[in-house]
């Protein structure tokens, strides 16, 4: 997962790209959301193998965080 730096106090930036993702890498990168609590912001560029099943379980990994947005 890259990630964009920020400075303290500055949103985090993660994006899953290249299309090559589908739902059981999703879950992979749902449980390392997990315990990485600074991400803010997850972006699934061109990730068409990633289906309802996989976007839940991320949406679900972001639930209760403040102001976490999953992005396509």
């Amino acid at each position: 997962m890259a990630e964009d730096g920020g400075r303290k106090g500055t949103p985090h930036r993660g994006r899953i790209a290249g299309g090559a993702a589908q739902d059981d890498g999703a879950a992979a990168f749902a449980e390392a959301l997990r315990s990485n609590t600074s991400l803010t912001e997850l972006a699934l560029t061109l990730n068409f193998g990633i289906g309802e099943q996989g976007k839940q379980l991320l949406r679900d990994a972001g639930a209760g965080r403040e102001g976490f947005e999953l992005r396509r």
